[in-house]
């Protein structure tokens, strides 16, 4: 499967040598053709998105799969066979060099359709855990877009004005009842439906995420997009009516009743849980960083919420009793295994920087015992600033 004519929005670059796989961005346009199925609306996304900047086609399929858990209606979602239900809402982060990703430029186009679809569905970013849990009150199912998501993990570090909201966001990720009791009201969300979509610059995420995040949960629930930019827009530039259909798909989609998945066919299953076993024994495996571990064991859930995401964009959900079949679950191996490659590049690399070798060489001199300022500075031999800007 792929884009027909693909040389017209991508130019494939050749895959990196062994020697060079740790300093270039894994996902190329191979990595998620299989997911294109020409004349899907993924397809269409992409290919639209491909006219207009030259950004990884990887961050475009990301924002269409946004679009998709945003108009999806509360009540869809999936169980897997593990008695847990997924629901369709995603958190996708699309990591990229400051400038020249374009990250910000496939966030705005993909807000600049989401508003013509229903604005209402693009939520304000909070200015405090209270804020959010008001707002999910009010607007239940929303999706909170973050063109430089590194200025929202700066703000909510301990101590800070947003610290708790990590916390909240993590809570209200597997879609169950929330409430909020404060000392004079008490907030219900009933059927809470978050969807995050958020770019960030790589030092940003190497500096401002934690040990907690990566091994905590946080990071193990997004999917995680890093891509290299591979292709140039054609001259003649965007399709004017190209936007214009893509509207009309998604109210189409939108407008209709739908209803959710009653399960997998028998083959579906076979291949999710054959997939799903085999990444739970990669998280096993003594020598898998811990970093990794979650998303290995969260693997399934993003296997299924880019199926059901992609099936339903396709009109499979409307109408009649369905399954989610082998095609579906192939599409969404695509997404987990695009997630699964970026946070392995990013473990490897953004950890492995300067900065982050300095942190970890500072937690672990505090995890023995309180130590002064100037004392840790002589010990790790740097500037009292250069410190400070470590903790």
């Amino acid at each position: 499967m792929g884009f027909s004519g693909a040389e017209e929005v991508a130019r494939p670059i050749c895959k990196p040598s062994l020697e060079l796989s740790l300093v270039v961005a894994p996902l190329t346009y191979e990595s998620i053709a299989e997911a294109l199925t020409p004349g899907s609306f993924l397809h269409s996304y992409v290919r639209w998105g491909a006219r207009q900047t030259d950004a990884p086609l990887a961050f475009h399929l990301a924002c269409a799969l946004s679009l998709g858990a945003a108009i999806a209606p509360p009540e869809m979602c999936v169980r897997p066979g593990r008695g847990v239900p997924v629901y369709a809402p995603m958190w996708n982060l699309i990591v990229a060099k400051s400038g020249i990703g374009r990250k910000s430029t496939c966030i705005r186009l993909q807000n600049q359709l989401l508003r013509a679809v229903d604005p209402n569905l693009l939520g304000h970013q909070p200015d405090s855990p209270e804020g959010m849990a008001e707002s999910l009150s009010q607007q239940p199912t929303q999706l909170l877009s973050y063109s430089e998501f590194g200025e929202m993990l700066a703000k909510s570090r301990m101590g800070s004005r947003l610290e708790g909201l990590r916390i909240l966001w993590t809570a209200l990720y597997d879609c169950q009842p929330y409430q909020r009791r404060l000392s004079k009201s008490t907030t219900l969300i009933e059927h809470p439906r978050l969807s995050l979509l958020g770019g960030i610059s790589e030092p940003y995420l190497a500096r401002y995420t934690t040990d907690e995040d990566w091994t905590g949960g946080f990071f193990s629930r997004m999917c995680v997009w890093v891509g290299a930019s591979e292709h140039t827009p054609p001259d003649e530039g965007p399709d004017p009516g190209a936007f214009d259909d893509l509207v009309v798909h998604l109210k189409r989609v939108q407008g209709r009743k739908m209803i959710a998945p009653s399960g997998l066919t028998n083959d579906a299953r076979k291949l999710l849980h054959f997939w799903a076993d085999a990444k739970d024994r990669q998280a096993k495996d003594p020598s898998t960083s811990e970093w990794l571990r979650g998303c290995f064991t969260r693997g399934q859930e993003q296997v299924c919420k880019g199926a059901m995401i992609s099936a339903m964009l396709e009109g499979r959900a409307l109408d009649t009793t369905w399954q989610l079949d082998v095609e579906d679950i192939r599409v969404g191996i695509v997404v987990a295994e695009s997630s699964i490659a970026s946070v392995v590049w990013i473990v490897e690399n953004l950890c492995a920087s300067p900065y982050q070798r300095r942190r970890q060489e500072l937690i672990g001199m505090l995890s023995k015992g309180p130590m002064a300022l100037p004392a840790m500075a002589r010990k790790m031999k740097l500037p009292r600033r250069d410190l400070m800007s470590t903790l």
